[in-house]
C-alpha cells in the first residue's frame, strides 16, 4: 500500500489569538550608514509589535545582499521555510524594494507565501495581502523600483564614463602588483615587486612557459600578489596583459550592459574604452609590452580564420 502523504491545510486568512511575525530585512551592503539603516529597522519593527495586540515576535531575517535575485540571500530563504512549516504567520517588511528587487522573484515569493496563508505587509507602500488583492499593485510597485533601480546604475555607468573621460576617476590610481599608492593617493613604484614584474615579462620574452615562470618564482621565494607561496598562472597572464606597467592606464575592459544583477563581461567593442596616458612612473618599457602582447598571440592555442575562431592542433607548452 502506498504511503499517504498528508499535510495541514489551513483556511485562507485563518486569523490565530497570536500571530507569530517573522521581521524581514535587507541591506545592500556593509557599510557603517547601511548597518546604521538595518539597525533603525530592528529597533522600529520590535517596538512596533511589541504594542500591537494579537502579534508575537517570532525572528528577523537579516540579509545583507544587492537583492536582485533570491540567490545569496540565506535569511530570506530560512523566512520561506519557517513559513512553509506554519513557523511564522506574518511576514513584514520595510517596503517592496527590501523583499525584492525584481519583479518576477518577488511575486513568485508572494504567491509561495499567500498559498500557506501567511500574510505579508509592506509598511511603506501600505499593503497588506490579506486585506485586498494586491499583486497588481505589488506587480506596479515592483516595476517602479526595478527602473529605478535601474536609473541608478545608469547614472553610476555615467559617472564613471564621465571620470574617464575628463581624467579625474579613482580607477586611475587603482594599485596593482608593483604599485602601492602614496600619501596623494598617486601610484609609486614598489621596488622589490617592480623587479619580479621585470622577471615575469623578460622570462616570457626568453621563451618560458607560465609553468616555468611559475616554478622559477615558487624556487626564489618570490610570493605571489595575495602573499601565498605559488604564484596562479592566470595572475601571471593578467600580469603580461596589464597596460599600467607601461605607465598608462585603460578603463572599461569589463562591461555590464544589462539589466540589475548581470554580470561583467570582456567589453570586445560593446562600449567605448578609454586610455590615459602617463598616469604614473613605468616598470616595463611600451616595446618590452608590445614584444609580450605578440608573443602571447603567437603562442595562443585560438585562430581565427575569415572570421571562424579555430583551436590549433599543437598547443605552446613549455620552451622554445
Amino acid at each position: 500500500m502506498t504511503e499517504r502523504r498528508v499535510r495541514e491545510v489551513r483556511p485562507p486568512w485563518h486569523i490565530p489569538k497570536i500571530r507569530n511575525v517573522g521581521v524581514y530585512c535587507r541591506v545592500s551592503t556593509g557599510s557603517a550608514d547601511q548597518l546604521h539603516s538595518l539597525a533603525s529597522q530592528v529597533s522600529h519593527f520590535t517596538q512596533l509589535i511589541k504594542h500591537k495586540g494579537g502579534w508575537r515576535l517570532y525572528d528577523f531575517y537579516i540579509d545583507v545582499a544587492s537583492g536582485a535575485t533570491n540567490e545569496g540571500r540565506p535569511e530570506f530563504q530560512r523566512m520561506l521555510n519557517d513559513c512553509e512549516n506554519y513557523r511564522v504567520d506574518t511576514v513584514i517588511t520595510k517596503d517592496v524594494s527590501r523583499f525584492g528587487r525584481n519583479t518576477e522573484e518577488a511575486l513568485i515569493s508572494l504567491r509561495f507565501l499567500t498559498s500557506f496563508s501567511v500574510e505579508v505587509i509592506f509598511e511603506s507602500e501600505g499593503i497588506n495581502t490579506s486585506e485586498t488583492s494586491s499583486e497588481l499593485i505589488i506587480s506596479i510597485i515592483e516595476s517602479v523600483a526595478q527602473a529605478e533601480n535601474e536609473a541608478r546604475s545608469a547614472n553610476i555607468r555615467w559617472g564613471i564614463k564621465k571620470g574617464a573621460t575628463d581624467g579625474t576617476s579613482g580607477f586611475f590610481r587603482r594599485r596593482c602588483y608593483g604599485y602601492r599608492n602614496n600619501a596623494n593617493g598617486d601610484l609609486e613604484i614598489v621596488p622589490e615587486e617592480a623587479e619580479a614584474v621585470h622577471f615575469i615579462f623578460e622570462s616570457y620574452l626568453k621563451g618560458a612557459s607560465l609553468n616555468l615562470i611559475q616554478g622559477e618564482l615558487r624556487q626564489r621565494g618570490i610570493p605571489s600578489p595575495t602573499g601565498k607561496d605559488t604564484w596562479c598562472k592566470q595572475s601571471i597572464n593578467i600580469l603580461l596583459s596589464n597596460e599600467k606597467y607601461t605607465g598608462d592606464v585603460l578603463l572599461m575592459k569589463s562591461v555590464s550592459l544589462g539589466r540589475i544583477g548581470s554580470k561583467r563581461e570582456r567589453n570586445k567593442g560593446q562600449a567605448a574604452q578609454y586610455l590615459a596616458m602617463s598616469c604614473h612612473p613605468p616598470i616595463i618599457d611600451k616595446e618590452t609590452f608590445e614584444a609580450t602582447q605578440k608573443e602571447k598571440v603567437k603562442r595562443s592555442n585560438v585562430i581565427r580564420i575569415e572570421g571562424v575562431v579555430k583551436r590549433r592542433d599543437v598547443r605552446y607548452s613549455a620552451k622554445k
